[in-house]
């Protein structure tokens, strides 16, 4: 006398290889796929919202360098909300977001160096702006030619 196998591992056996359950399975993977967003839409909001800080207008006098920087740390804080899975965007989000932060104390720091008349102070800022513009340049550069492919 042989054992018999139960009810549902037979339906199991029988489904194992049946295209219903290749349809199940493709269907779980395209769903959980479309579920998250894929690296161009991860791209496009990161590029919207570093778009912002390329359009404000470059500040002529010390209120504007503040509101120019209360502006930017709020960009920053933007672009750190987005939820970037790919590890090379997340790697250039994690450098643009460092020359923010760099380029919001610089513009801190002249104001402040313009007020005590502290002419080195202000030299220096601005050096590090320079330094900071072309970082960002580059970033962006990158983060385009990522986004293309």
């Amino acid at each position: 006398m042989q054992l018999q196998l139960s009810k549902v591992s037979a339906l199991s056996q029988s489904l194992k290889y049946s295209p219903v359950r290749y349809l199940a399975l493709f269907s779980l993977g395209l769903l959980f796929y479309g579920c998250g967003e894929n690296r161009v839409v991860q791209c496009n909001k990161l590029v919207t919202i570093a778009n912002k800080a390329s359009a404000m207008p470059i500040p002529t006098d010390d209120a504007g360098f503040n509101q120019f920087a209360d502006s930017l740390s709020q960009i920053r804080a933007e672009v750190q909300e987005i939820s970037v899975q790919d590890a090379t965007l997340k790697g250039l989000q994690t450098q643009l977001l460092a020359v923010y932060d760099t380029t919001v104390l610089s513009l801190k720091t002249r104001v402040k160096a313009k007020e005590t008349k502290n002419r080195e102070a202000v030299s220096q800022s601005m050096q590090v702006l320079e330094t900071t513009a072309s970082q960002e340049e580059e970033i962006v550069d990158q983060i385009n030619n990522l986004c293309k492919g």
